[in-house]
């Protein structure tokens, strides 16, 4: 996504959201429960989860000094925690992704774990291209 909108997407926004997000299943892992992914892995969780990454991205940004536009910052939020959302639905069992309204998960294995990984790996590698082909493009104008 960086590679594609550039400015228009920020990558802290998007990184700390998913931190965020997994916060959640570290406590629970720590505490050795059955079930990990709770509240913050429904799209209401994400929803607020994408909010704090707002305001602490925005305050840490005017902390240092550094202009972003704020729906750069809001786009990087909501994209960070709703594909977060996503992807742990397609190979997760705890997720419950549209609770307290659906107690479903319609995206449980939809793909192979394996496939979504490829998918995930293939991604990354193709925006690090993206990502690099702009800064070779920007160094040597």
């Amino acid at each position: 996504m960086k590679a594609i909108f550039q400015k228009r997407f920020d990558l802290l926004a998007f990184a700390g959201s998913q931190v965020l997000i997994d916060l959640e299943s570290l406590v629970y892992l720590l505490q050795r429960a059955d079930h990990v992914h709770r509240f913050l892995h429904t799209y209401l969780g994400a929803t607020i989860v994408a909010i704090a990454t707002i305001a602490a991205t925005v305050t840490f940004y005017s902390l240092v000094k550094r202009s972003v536009s704020i729906s750069a910052i809001v786009f990087g939020a909501f994209f960070g925690t709703y594909s977060h959302i996503v992807l742990d639905s397609i190979m997760h069992r705890d997720i419950r992704p549209f609770a307290p309204f659906f107690d479903s998960n319609g995206l449980l294995g939809v793909i192979s774990l394996a496939t979504l990984h490829d998918f995930c790996f293939f991604m990354g590698i193709l925006g690090l291209c993206g990502i690099t082909w702009r800064l070779r493009s920007q160094i040597f104008k």
